[in-house]
């Protein structure tokens, strides 16, 4: 029978409960099915697109030519060489002609004749994922517990690679911005793009509030901590900051360098106790997504990165 093309099909849909976190709630972040199908939606073929739009893609998709299946799904970015055998396994790619047998890593297609999950093939749109990290996760692919454990494990075989837009140091949390775009990871973390981030701050001794020394500081750019290449002492960019009590201040800063915040306040004799990020340039850190939880940028937050 053909395969209904309105979504995600049930052998796919299946695959995305499975990776799914258990503690996830399903109506919450990433445990919704109706979410997970318009991320996949740029990879395999639903009623969002369109008739108009598939047959445009598969104009596309032409000019790639006869190859391997398991070079498909590296060339789509659908899963590495190595983890091919577990998404042919788990998920299963076939024939439009024959779409309930499925096809070996070896075997030789056209992308435009295939099924994914049983769905068409698509050029997959990048990922762009706002997470809530919470405090004892890294920013890293090779260390644990990762960040990216606490998104589906299809998204980190995909290629290229998802990175994190500026990092949280493992006793931070808040904002993270992932992506798999790497001209909108430059622009957001490069100094010359201006992209403001916010922090909230909390310190273990009280902040001088009555002489401002802090905010003069920060903001006359008079603070300098040293280069982890050179060794060099080098100032800091000049950056706001208000005061929100007698521990606790807002921070913005348009550079981000190794543990920048907490050696910033070390050099006025403070020690940082507590680090949140609340936004990166006009996209602040959605207040319904708990610690742990990630939802796909809009396309209107997007735009306003970009």
């Amino acid at each position: 029978m053909a395969p209904q093309h309105c979504g995600l099909s049930e052998r796919y849909a299946v695959f995305l409960l499975f990776l799914i976190p258990q503690s996830c709630s399903m109506t919450q972040g990433r445990g919704t099915l109706g979410h997970m199908s318009r991320i996949f939606g740029g990879m395999t073929g639903n009623r969002h697109r369109g008739v108009a739009g598939r047959a445009q893609q598969v104009d596309k998709m032409r000019d790639f030519g006869s190859m391997r299946v398991d070079k498909l799904l590296s060339t789509f970015g659908l899963a590495t060489r190595s983890r091919s055998k577990q998404f042919l396994k788990e998920i299963g790619v076939s024939l439009l002609s024959d779409p309930d047998k499925f096809l070996t890593g070896a075997t030789r297609v056209n992308p435009q004749e295939v099924l994914i999950g049983g769905e068409p093939l698509l050029i997959p749109r990048p990922l762009h994922i706002m997470l809530n990290k919470p405090v004892d996760y890294i920013c890293s692919h090779e260390e644990e517990p990762s960040i990216y454990s606490l998104i589906p494990a299809e998204f980190t075989w995909r290629l290229p690679k998802l990175a994190s837009a500026g990092r949280l140091d493992r006793m931070s949390s808040g904002l993270l911005i992932l992506s798999q775009s790497g001209p909108l990871i430059h622009r957001l973390i490069s100094p010359k793009h201006h992209c403001e981030r916010q922090y909230r701050v909390e310190v273990d001794t009280p902040l001088d509030i009555d002489s401002q020394a802090e905010k003069i500081a920060f903001e006359q750019g008079s603070i300098a901590i040293r280069d982890r290449k050179t060794n060099e002492l080098v100032k800091c960019m000049p950056a706001r900051l208000e005061y929100i009590d007698s521990t606790t201040a807002r921070v913005w800063l348009n550079e981000g360098r190794y543990h920048q915040l907490r050696r910033m306040f070390q050099t006025l004799g403070k020690t940082v106790v507590g680090i949140h990020r609340e936004s990166m340039g006009v996209v602040s850190l959605d207040p319904n997504l708990a610690p742990g939880e990630w939802r796909e940028l809009s396309e209107d937050e997007l735009r306003q990165l970009t």
